[in-house]
């Protein structure tokens, strides 16, 4: 959360735009105080911590758009508005998932503390089928992503080998899950799954920035 404020605000004033740090500062600190005042865990805590994650990115973009582009490069801000949004639905999904894995993992203690999670009030069983659903969902974005991309064989290839074959196999070890250090290993697979998907953003960025040049 620390590397992500100091990137938000450093880039803030690279662009001489020093107000908008406050988003990566705001953000960070709504989901802080939400976890602490919010003790009583539930489905829904996982999902508006999931939102506020990638909210900051879609804030940003809404703050900052470009003027004064020719046809060609509205055309061009068109196609990356949509994959950001694309990559902030992706986020949104896979948070839940590692979120639903976690309560899965620590089911026993939330039962005795007696929390309303997801796999307390419907089952281990359906709360990794739900997990499994919105794995599948999130690879099917993926894929709409490398389709739209067919034409363009770099963009293809960054998002088939950093995010269509390892959701596939995320997809796959969380269909043979049963036991709870396979829960364990999937949560880490997940994170380092996350981190590749992170990582496919500024090789892209880096990408589209030279074709408008």
């Amino acid at each position: 959360m620390l590397i992500g404020i100091l990137i938000g605000v450093l880039l803030s004033f690279k662009i001489d735009k020093i107000h908008y740090s406050l988003i990566f500062i705001i953000c960070p600190i709504l989901v802080y105080l939400y976890s602490t005042n919010n003790t009583k865990k539930s489905f829904f805590s996982n999902i508006v911590t999931s939102f506020l994650k990638p909210f900051a990115i879609i804030t940003l973009w809404w703050f900052d758009s470009p003027v004064n582009l020719s046809k060609e490069q509205w055309d061009l801000l068109y196609y990356l508005q949509l994959i950001t949004i694309i990559y902030a639905i992706i986020s949104f999904l896979s948070n839940i998932v590692l979120g639903i894995i976690t309560d899965i993992i620590n089911i026993n203690e939330d039962n005795f503390n007696k929390q309303n999670t997801l796999p307390i009030v419907l089952g281990r069983k359906r709360a990794k089928n739900i997990a499994l659903m919105l794995s599948i969902i999130v690879f099917v974005f993926v894929l709409s992503i490398a389709i739209a991309c067919m034409e363009n064989k770099f963009i293809l290839k960054t998002i088939i080998f950093l995010g269509t074959l390892p959701e596939l196999y995320f997809i796959y070890r969380l269909m043979n899950a049963s036991e709870l250090k396979d829960y364990k290993k999937l949560y880490a697979t997940g994170k380092v799954l996350l981190f590749l998907a992170l990582l496919s953003i500024p090789i892209i960025a880096y990408y589209f920035k030279y074709v408008i040049s």
